[in-house]
């Protein structure tokens, strides 16, 4: 019954939403849908996870109203009394910076493609190898601010396209090779960064003017765009469930051997446990970490996009900690065949948890909403500025993936985010001294 009630008003949401702003994926309805409908998810008990304590309960209940009252209060305080006059934002030499960009992001990925083929010369036939090599930096990570322009570009270029500037076909197809250098990463997080916020940029932008119908055709392909993606990615490094021995707990599917149509479609979801196990592991991790909390860090994680550039100059020592969480159980050992499921993901709530306990959460999760909300606010004004498209993408997709991460303490996130709007900020910051007289003589 909690499920069905939780991915009934998961599904409402967006109906909800777009009738209310005329977006189907504002801040408010994300929330709702996302927690609501993984959290039904959940309570389907598809993998065989403990109860949830009281305290954990209550504070997903919690986190949920805050997500989605406060973004929703912090949009319509942004946008009182302010006049909607769309305007061309025509970006100087936008050709030339779409070009540039696509340059460094080909070039980022050569050199990341370099790095793995001199450290393992068989890694890519071997994804469980080259993701340990990173993981462990074998292969160094020096190439991986340059690759993040193969995130950064593409998503440029689709802001210019939708904000209405003409760029040469050259250009674009550039720019979706570059998006094709992010599978060769091996991270999946890279994939999902890119695709969410260019389907929440083109939904930000045309969405209101598309019917129902082809906007439920849009969401359907997005979706089935990431859960391909996911797929393939789990499939390369040997993460399907039927190589980690994952095996969902479907109605009607009876012995392996079972037929009938029924035991034939439980088969076939046994493929989607991946991606079940990723879109709930995180409650059962947070009922571990809210049941045993680990020593309190201070603010170092909420600050890490801070402090990690300071440790790297040599500025701070030690002060940054691991942005890795620790694996906790979050299934029990079913069968000698079936150990102990394990999992480090906590929803974004790990981070203030571990800085701050309970309260600290809170207020972080209200911290959140607000600039979820204003992010969303500030493009409703003019969804014509390819500028108010990137960041409100950008933010939104952080948002959503609340549900599993945290990206507004992920230093990657924050140069995507600073990389993309580098053009904006250049011309912003070179448009006086090119201002006739503007030059002191």
């Amino acid at each position: 019954m909690t499920a069905a009630v939780l991915l009934i008003l998961a599904a409402l949401a967006p109906v909800v939403s777009r009738r209310l702003s005329g977006d189907v994926c504002a801040p408010p309805a994300i929330a709702a849908s996302l927690w609501g409908g993984t959290m039904g998810l959940f309570a389907l008990r598809l993998l065989p996870y403990p109860p949830l304590q009281p305290p954990t309960v209550g504070l997903l209940a919690a986190t949920v109203a805050i997500l989605v009252a406060a973004s929703a209060g912090a949009a319509w305080w942004w946008t009182r009394g302010q006049a909607r006059t769309p305007a061309p934002h025509p970006l100087p030499g936008a050709a030339w910076w779409v070009g540039g960009y696509a340059a460094i992001a080909i070039a980022g990925t050569i050199w990341f493609v370099a790095a793995v083929l001199t450290t393992l010369p068989n890694a890519f036939s071997d994804a469980v190898a080259l993701r340990y090599a990173l993981f462990t930096y074998q292969i160094p990570s020096t190439f991986l601010f340059a690759q993040l322009f193969a995130i950064a570009t593409p998503l440029v270029t689709l802001a210019l396209l939708l904000s209405g500037t003409r760029l040469p076909w050259p250009l674009i197809a550039l720019g979706a090779i570059c998006a094709a250098g992010t599978f060769v990463s091996t991270d999946r997080t890279q994939v999902f960064l890119l695709v969410l916020t260019a389907a929440f940029m083109a939904a930000f932008r045309v969405g209101p003017l598309l019917s129902a119908t082809r906007t439920f055709v849009v969401a359907v392909v997005a979706v089935a765009l990431l859960l391909g993606s996911f797929l393939a990615v789990e499939t390369w490094v040997r993460k399907s469930p039927a190589q980690l021995g994952l095996a969902l707990q479907l109605p009607g599917a009876g012995a392996p051997e079972a037929s009938g149509p029924m035991a034939a479609l439980a088969r076939a979801g046994q493929r989607l446990a991946g991606v079940y196990l990723y879109a709930t592991g995180s409650y059962a991790a947070l009922d571990r970490l809210i049941a045993a909390p680990p020593p309190r860090t201070h603010g170092a994680h909420i600050a890490f996009p801070l402090v990690r550039p300071l440790e790297r100059l040599g500025i701070l020592s030690g002060a940054a900690p691991s942005p890795i969480p620790p694996y906790v159980e979050i299934c029990p050992a079913s069968t000698p065949d079936l150990p102990a499921r394990t999992f480090n993901a906590y929803t974004f709530l790990y981070y203030p948890l571990v800085d701050f306990g309970i309260a600290g959460a809170i207020l972080y999760a209200l911290a959140i909403a607000a600039v979820a909300g204003v992010a969303y606010g500030w493009l409703r004004a003019d969804r014509t500025d390819p500028l108010r498209l990137l960041v409100a993408g950008l933010v939104t997709t952080a948002f959503a993936l609340t549900i599993f991460v945290n990206k507004f303490n992920n230093t990657a996130w924050w140069y995507v985010l600073g990389v993309s709007a580098g053009p904006w900020l250049a011309t912003a910051i070179l448009r006086p001294w090119a201002r006739p007289g503007s030059r002191r003589r």
